[in-house]
């Protein structure tokens, strides 16, 4: 029995909980996308198509564009607050829970400076913020808009057909937009997680990254999956958009309460299921079919690895990055 296999079932189906919360914020976001893509494409449906009328018409969407985003921006930014408060508060209780000292949570004042310092890997090589990364959406979005319209005009399109063409950019910026809030929902689930790690750090022995044990899990997530990081350090969640993977602080032996266990969720070949918290992914994914494995790993990959010569770690570079086939067996010495 152990109180850290406690704290990876624990920490698991709570995920489940903070990835809904995502999707609930995403819920708030993407009726705002919706209703300024709707009003754009009216107020140019509605302008006459004389080119003077169209030059003021564009200065004015400018400012109803700006005002827009920055709507989506507040309201995003007030739902990744009450988040963090919320994760804060859970963290202190989970641990309390399973330790024979005192957890404390992070001041305030730190989890408000979440979304404004503590950096994301979703882009390979290159760290951003979560307010960064609603800024750049925002940015990207706004001009996307602007050159369906400049472009229609150059194209002498009617403003009718312009119109219709930014109809057509709905359901593309309501997908990009539910894949930004649930990724930054995960970000700043995360970034509480490494505050109260070092809040609390005289009470640990590391953090230990954690996939979810199913075909949609990447192998750049499902390469860590298991391994225990020195706190503040090693790869961390989200590693791409729409993430699900987390870290999970690793409570010293001797501060363990006894009588705890823990189980991890899994969906394989024969559907939902639970496996000891000690599985890793790929423990998991070693008891999979062979058509399994081919559609996580790619059929190359997934020979490497029922070979034995190759496991999930050395499937990505020093950065998380996934290898080229080639590139594994250069670098382990494999005869083509």
């Amino acid at each position: 029995m152990s109180a850290n296999q406690y704290l990876i079932e624990a920490s698991v189906r709570h995920q489940v909980f903070l990835l809904r919360r995502g999707a609930g914020l995403s819920n708030d976001i993407i009726p705002l996308v919706e209703r300024l893509l709707k009003d754009v494409a009216a107020r140019v449906a509605s302008t006459p198509d004389q080119r003077a009328r169209q030059s003021v018409m564009i200065a004015e969407l400018q400012s109803v564009l700006t005002a827009a985003y920055a709507q989506i921006d507040d309201v995003a930014t007030q739902g990744l607050l009450e988040l963090a408060e919320y994760e804060a508060d859970f963290q202190e209780r989970l641990y309390n829970t399973v330790a024979s000292v005192s957890f404390a949570s992070p001041a305030i004042e730190q989890l408000a400076a979440i979304i404004e310092t503590d950096p994301l890997d979703i882009e390979p090589g290159r760290q951003i913020t979560i307010r960064q990364a609603l800024r750049e959406y925002s940015a990207k979005k706004q001009r996307q808009i602007t050159r369906t319209i400049t472009d229609g005009i150059a194209q002498q399109q009617t403003n009718a057909e312009i119109s219709q063409a930014l109809r057509e950019l709905e359901p593309l910026h309501k997908r990009q937009a539910d894949s930004l809030v649930r990724t930054v929902a995960n970000g700043t689930a995360d970034a509480t997680k490494r505050r109260f790690s070092a809040e609390n750090a005289q009470y640990l022995q590391g953090e230990r990254y954690v996939a979810t044990l199913d075909s949609r899990t990447t192998i750049t997530c499902a390469s860590f999956d298991g391994q225990v990081f020195p706190i503040g350090e090693g790869p961390r969640p989200p590693q791409h958009y729409n993430c699900r993977s987390l870290r999970i602080s690793v409570v010293r032996d001797d501060l363990q309460l006894p009588g705890f266990e823990g189980e991890r969720p899994l969906k394989g070949d024969d559907g939902p299921g639970t496996t000891s918290a000690r599985t890793t992914y790929s423990g998991f994914l070693r008891n999979q079919s062979k058509e399994f494995q081919d559609e996580v790993l790619g059929p190359e990959r997934a020979k490497l690895f029922r070979s034995g010569k190759v496991t999930l770690g050395k499937m990505v570079d020093e950065m998380g990055d996934p290898l080229t086939v080639a590139q594994i067996r250069e670098r382990e010495g494999l005869v083509f």
